[in-house]
C-alpha cells in the first residue's frame, strides 16, 4: 500500500481531503507531522513526501538534509510552498501551496510511478 508523509505545520491548508476525489487514492495511507522533530527515523518507507518549505520552527532547506539522511531521495520530496524561489535545494520538486484536484491527481500518478513530473507542472500552471 503506497504511503505519503506530509510535513506541514498547518495541514488543513493543503487539502488532504482532495485525495478523496481520486478513486485509487483509497489505497493510500499518509502520516502527517506538524513539526520537523516528529519526522520518523526511517522515511525510506514513504513513496512521497510533501514538505512545507516555510514553517515557523524550521525551513525546508533545513529539513531536506534530515530527510535524505533518514533514507529519502530528492525525487520523492515535493515542496508545497507559496514561493518557488530560494531556500531549498534545487533537486527538490515544487508543487506550490494551492493544491488543486488536478495537481493532487498528477502527484498521485507521479508518486506511484504512473506519471511524469511534467504533468504536475502542467496542472500547477492551469489551476
Amino acid at each position: 500500500m503506497p504511503r505519503l508523509l506530509v510535513i506541514e505545520d498547518q495541514p488543513y491548508y493543503i487539502g488532504l481531503d482532495l485525495w478523496d476525489f481520486i478513486p485509487e487514492s483509497t489505497e493510500w495511507t499518509w502520516d502527517v507531522v506538524d513539526h520537523p522533530s516528529e519526522i520518523p527515523d526511517d522515511v525510506s518507507v514513504y513513496d512521497g513526501i510533501l514538505l512545507d518549505h516555510r514553517m515557523p520552527s524550521m525551513n525546508g532547506d533545513e529539513v531536506v538534509p534530515i530527510l535524505i539522511e533518514r533514507g529519502s531521495t530528492y525525487d520523492k520530496i515535493v515542496s508545497i510552498s507559496t514561493f518557488r524561489e530560494g531556500g531549498y535545494p534545487p533537486e527538490v520538486k515544487w508543487a506550490g501551496k494551492m493544491l488543486s484536484i488536478r495537481i493532487v491527481a498528477a502527484l498521485w500518478k507521479y508518486f506511484t510511478g504512473e506519471g511524469e513530473w511534467s504533468a504536475v507542472e502542467a496542472a500547477r500552471r492551469n489551476i
